[in-house]
């Protein structure tokens, strides 16, 4: 009976997603009535389970994971931690010096899997053209990492912002780059459903073109190769602290982040109307 309840409440959920990831936050949704009751809390695992996300009730240990900058060389091989195809079909996209991928760490262990930002600009409606964070990718075969996509979102705003980036950043969605149930999980996600569509842009399209030249990679899982119009490139909602639920320890590193002196963005290259290529800082020796 409870797995059908379950069932029951997914098929009448306009977003289940977002109802699952609420039960994994122990944010709680009620079945009946203003609080959770027992026929709700005993839901609740079926829910979260039916949709990959790991449910964790207080006696399960807590997942501590650690997200660090790749450096260009280990990114090379980033296909063989995501089990994906980029090592070969973009290997050359990892030495960008817009682009940074992220490994995963849990107790000092890496992780399967990977996660992609480069640094763009997003053109809205109103033909602004607006320095940009882009989360591009969250290849990770890790079952309760569902549950702290909310958490990313907003260390990754944190992290554009102290950058000198226009915050809350974008995200990518659909373009060939995500494999597994982080992207379902994002893209149903109130932020991204609320957010501003706009185009993308090179960060430094003379940097973008060299690269084009030298490979056909610059035509392979590109967000610059996609129209405003799709609807899969949004500059995400604000954070809103009562229906985006944040585990309260990312919340403050988030906050610790945001603080940071912001960076001045760097200019690359000119033109008649202003700066048209920035970079945010120049890349460490390999």
């Amino acid at each position: 009976m409870v797995r059908a309840l379950a069932d029951v409440l997914l098929r009448q959920s306009t977003h289940p997603l977002e109802l699952a990831q609420r039960w994994a936050s122990h944010a709680g949704v009620p079945v009946i009535g203003g609080d959770a009751d027992r026929m709700g809390a005993s839901c609740a695992p079926c829910v979260a389970r039916r949709w990959g996300v790991m449910y964790a009730d207080a006696e399960q240990r807590p997942h501590v994971f650690h997200c660090r900058p790749l450096p260009k060389i280990e990114a090379l091989e980033r296909g063989d931690l995501g089990g994906d195809c980029s090592s070969h079909a973009v290997p050359l996209r990892a030495t960008s010096p817009h682009h940074v991928y992220y490994g995963i760490w849990e107790n000092g262990k890496q992780q399967r899997g990977y996660m992609t930002v480069f640094e763009a600009w997003a053109v809205n409606e109103e033909e602004q053209r607006l320095p940009v964070l882009c989360l591009e990718t969250i290849n990770a075969p890790i079952a309760v990492f569902g549950a702290v996509q909310q958490d990313l979102l907003v260390i990754f705003d944190a992290i554009a912002q102290s950058r000198g980036f226009t915050s809350p950043i974008v995200l990518s969605m659909g373009y060939g780059t995500w494999n597994y149930s982080n992207a379902e999980l994002l893209r149903q996600c109130r932020r991204f459903r609320q957010g501003e569509a706009v185009g993308l842009e090179p960060a430094d399209p003379v940097c973008w073109r060299m690269y084009s030249r030298l490979s056909l990679e610059a035509y392979y899982y590109s967000s610059f190769m996609n129209y405003r119009g799709s609807g899969l490139l949004r500059i995400l909602a604000p954070f809103d602290p009562v229906l985006d639920r944040v585990q309260p320890e990312n919340l403050v590193e988030a906050q610790r982040l945001a603080a940071l002196a912001p960076v001045t963005l760097q200019s690359t290259m000119q033109s008649e109307d202003g700066s048209r290529g920035f970079i945010s800082s120049w890349p460490v020796p390999y």
